[in-house]
């Protein structure tokens, strides 16, 4: 494949994300594509990207095969649910450039600027309620897939969520979630709760993921800085950035999955209370034949509870 016909790839050559079936062997079906057309396929199981959905991250040597036949031969195998590549993704913007955008009072509108009550209505949802916990006693919980976290900053401090059934720095996987040390969240890239904001040339940090947290669940009422929708909501991050794709992604999802599903079957004695799950990417020229996998996220998510929102 030449250069320039590489550049227009929209996914990374080598890289599949398997489904696999729950009684299936995985290492019977690499055993079984250690070749294909008789030639050597290098085929590797890399990292489970969800335990729960049985979901594992693979590559393979894409310059010795003919990968669109490869990749129908596992769309056919009996041991697999799906097979898909593993496309880039693309950081949606939430700052238009429309000229008149600062002029756009979301919260609560009344007139000073733009037209009166062109907002969300914020304050008849306060009325009722500003977050907290539920009718049941549940910590309201919301999960925000980023670029990490300011979790010191003096207006998301009090709502950054804490895993306390996690001890930390013993690197052991107290509550058996799966994940070890997962104190303040999950980092996908370096595997551990290491959330702090990615860097920028020069050491300057990457605020897109402290703008996200802040709109969600800035505290309110404190008389400091400004007020999120959720006055008073625990803010889960999970770490996702530098290398844009969807693997990598629906590692995120695994995270916040794993922690409500441990949540529901434990009746709140480990895990997390997760409503809500937040995705500031993906790819306007994907559609859901491309990515079967990463649509069935969505509705195993939502079968443990989880609404998922997420940039259009």
């Amino acid at each position: 494949m030449t250069e320039v016909g590489a550049q227009r790839l929209n996914y990374k050559q080598g890289e599949l994300i398997l489904c696999f079936h729950p009684q299936a062997h995985q290492s019977s079906v690499i055993k079984k594509y250690a070749t294909f057309q008789s030639k050597p396929t290098a085929l590797k199981l890399g990292r489970c990207l969800s335990d729960q959905m049985n979901i594992w991250k693979a590559t393979f040597d894409y310059l010795t095969i003919d990968d669109n036949l490869f990749m129908q031969a596992l769309l056919e195998d009996p041991q697999i649910v799906v097979a898909q590549r593993n496309h880039f993704l693309k950081r949606r913007s939430i700052e238009p450039n429309d000229p008149l955008f600062s002029d756009q009072w979301q919260w609560i509108n009344m007139g000073e600027r733009g037209i009166a009550d062109a907002d969300v209505d914020a304050e008849e949802a306060w009325s009722l309620a500003t977050g907290g916990v539920t009718r049941l006693g549940d910590t309201i919980v919301v999960a925000v897939i980023d670029v990490g976290v300011d979790y010191m900053h003096e207006d998301l401090a009090d709502n950054i969520w804490v895993n306390h059934a996690e001890i930390p720095g013993n690197r052991i996987d107290d509550d058996e979630n799966g994940y070890v040390d997962d104190v303040r969240g999950w980092n996908v890239l370096l595997e551990n709760d290491d959330i702090t904001p990615e860097l920028f040339a020069g050491g300057v940090p990457q605020t897109h993921g402290t703008e996200i947290l802040g709109m969600v669940g800035a505290v309110g009422n404190n008389g400091i800085g400004l007020v999120g929708i959720n006055w008073n909501v625990k803010l889960m991050n999970v770490f996702f950035n530098t290398d844009l794709n969807e693997a990598d992604m629906i590692a995120a999802y695994g995270y916040i999955l794993a922690q409500r599903q441990i949540y529901n079957e434990t009746n709140g004695e480990k895990g997390a209370f997760v409503v809500a799950s937040n995705l500031s990417y993906g790819d306007e020229d994907l559609s859901p034949e491309d990515s079967p996998i990463w649509c069935a996220v969505y509705d195993s998510l939502g079968q443990q509870g989880i609404i998922s929102c997420t940039a259009t």
